[in-house]
């Protein structure tokens, strides 16, 4: 029974030894941490829809987070959105990112 002891150990070290990776196989791009992604900047909503003064109305949507405004200058978070262009947009009374989305400049 010690043999089998023995032969155990051994066969652990010869594990341990085979399957233990080194790190410099590993290239600087590999280490590095992922990258956030870009805020969109660019609106998804066709000019004639957004610019068209026509139907749009602010909806508030109660959801566990806000979200993102999309008004350019703008990066605050809100929780109303333009029933129309479905995009979520600050309605405050220091901060009327809704009216500035919608006019043409």
């Amino acid at each position: 029974m010690s043999k089998l002891m023995e032969s155990d150990s051994s066969d652990d070290d010869i594990l341990y030894s085979t399957n233990s990776i080194s790190n410099d196989n590993l290239s600087d791009e590999e280490n590095e941490p992922p990258r956030k992604m870009a805020r969109e900047s660019a609106s998804s909503v066709p000019k004639l829809l957004k610019y068209d003064g026509f139907d749009h109305w602010p909806m508030f949507v109660s959801a566990v987070n806000n979200t993102r405004c999309k008004n350019e200058q703008c990066s605050g978070k809100t929780y109303w959105k333009c029933s129309k262009c479905n995009v979520h947009l600050c309605l405050h009374s220091n901060r009327n990112c809704f009216t500035q989305y919608h006019i043409n400049k």
